[in-house]
């Protein structure tokens, strides 16, 4: 799986035990064209929870996730994860949070399909 996750975007939260959020994107490649989209949805994110694991150590003790059909709300408890994560393991996203959907021709392309 690839360890560069396309940045959406990162912000501090308030008020909560997590003190940092970070999206990002997940690249869902098709390798079959018919491929079961839940599927590729379980593998990618397996893939993604094993990769927090070995950086990061066990889901709720430092980070947490929340998914999303693009791909992850990872939510820091300190801002140096948050950091470390942003700077190592993202790359800068190049596309607007629709542009990623939709085709020039303004054709819904989305993962799900509608």
């Amino acid at each position: 799986m690839d360890t560069k996750y396309e940045l959406g975007f990162s912000k501090p939260i308030e008020g909560s035990r997590w003190k940092h959020l970070v999206s990002v994107w997940f690249n869902y490649q098709f390798h079959d064209k018919n491929a079961d989209i839940t599927v590729v949805f379980k593998r990618v994110r397996s893939e993604f929870l094993e990769f927090m694991k070995e950086h990061y150590g066990p889901e709720n003790k430092r980070w947490s996730v929340r998914w999303a059909d693009y791909g992850a709300d990872v939510r820091f408890d300190n801002t140096s994860d948050a950091g470390s994560f942003i700077m190592f393991y993202t790359k800068e996203n190049h596309l607007n949070a629709m542009g990623r959907f939709y085709r020039e021709n303004g054709a819904y392309s989305g993962m799900r399909g509608h």
